[in-house]
Order: structure tokens, then sequence, then C-alpha cells
């Protein structure tokens, strides 16, 4: 019997929720056969960038969509450029759509804007702030944000109407009011201009 050959952790990688929602740094091509054994059905982009052409390639020959929600760094860089609200709240209803799993969030180092987001999700999770707060510090490290840990204090997703395909399975029995902050992207428009997604199949 051949060895069984090790798959390549990418890095700064998470299980999010278990077979469902997972983060990650950019993904590079020599970790693809990991991210293939995950049979992600989306990937969640937060950066502004072209996607770049391997992964479409990739995502094209698994049959993966490709949900672009663009974060810019701005012209100030990372360290001082706020996450926009509108642009978690909008990828946060891509994440709680399970239609939508498993699914990959990233941005390119897997560090800010996807732990932003991931900590928004656990507000949606009902996650307690210190909670939030001490998982976002475990993947940033000594690159925490206060700018981020702000954003995460402050941050509440507006009370929308629930779809009744999202977040069932995602919000424990002890936190049933927290199913009803999210709805379909439909049922929420933003003025046209204000933020910028694009899906890829």
């Amino acid at each position: 019997m051949a060895p069984r050959t090790e798959l390549l952790r990418p890095d700064d990688f998470g299980v999010v929720v278990e077979g469902k929602i997972y983060r990650s740094a950019y993904p590079l091509p020599k970790y693809f056969p990991f991210f293939e054994s995950l049979k992600l059905r989306s990937v969640i982009c937060l950066d502004s960038k072209p996607y770049w052409k391997n992964n479409l390639e990739f995502l094209e020959s698994n049959n993966i969509q490709l949900i672009q929600i663009g974060i810019s760094n701005g012209p100030t860089g990372v360290d001082t450029m706020e996450i926009p609200d509108k642009s978690i709240t909008e990828a946060l209803k891509v994440v709680v759509d399970e239609r939508n799993h498993p699914v990959l969030i990233h941005c390119l180092g897997g560090k800010h804007r996807t732990g932003c987001l991931v900590g928004c999700f656990r507000k949606f999770q009902n996650w307690g702030l210190p909670a939030i707060l001490k998982e976002y510090k475990q993947f940033a490290g000594v690159m925490s944000r206060e700018i981020d840990l702000a954003f995460l204090k402050r941050y509440d997703a507006p009370c929308l109407k629930r779809q009744p395909s999202s977040s069932s399975s995602l919000v424990g029995p002890d936190s049933p009011c927290c199913a009803d902050k999210l709805t379909d992207a439909k049922e929420f428009v933003y003025p046209p201009g204000d933020i910028e997604i694009q899906t890829r199949y």
C-alpha cells in the first residue's frame, strides 16, 4: 500500500464551523489539494484586487462559486483602514446562507478583514465579546489592530428578516434571538457604487 500523502495546511487556516465554514490566508496553489479535500461550494474573498488567475482556474475546475466582496486596504495602508460595516453585513449574509456551505473566507493575510468577518459571525452566534476578541488576537498575533478591535466591539448587524435557508444550524439552542439578525441579499439593497460585489461560478 502506498504511503498516505499529508496535505499541506494553509497559512492561518481555521475551522469556524466544522464542515461548514472555514478561514485562511489567500489560497496558494500548493494548498489547492487541501482546499479540494474540504469539498468547498463557495469562497468569499475580502480582498479588492482582481482574483488570481490560478485560483480562478482552480475554482472553475472544482465548480466552486467565488463571491468577492472587496474591502480595500486604502492609500494609508492596512494599519489605519477601518472595515466598512456594509461590506461585513453583505459578507455575513453569504456566510449564514447554508446554500453556500461549505464556504471558505479569506483576505490576503487571513488576519484583519477575515478576522473581523469571523468575529461578527461569532456575534451572530451569540458569543461573548471577550471570546470574540480572543479568537481575533489568536489569528492576528502581533499584527492585531486596535481599529479592528474597536470595530468588533461596536458592530451590530441590522435586525433583518431571516430567510428560511439561513442559520438554522449555525446558532446554538440557547441563543434563538440571534437567528433573526440577517436577511437575503435581495431584501437588503445598497445604493449603486456603495459596495463592490463580484460573483463568479
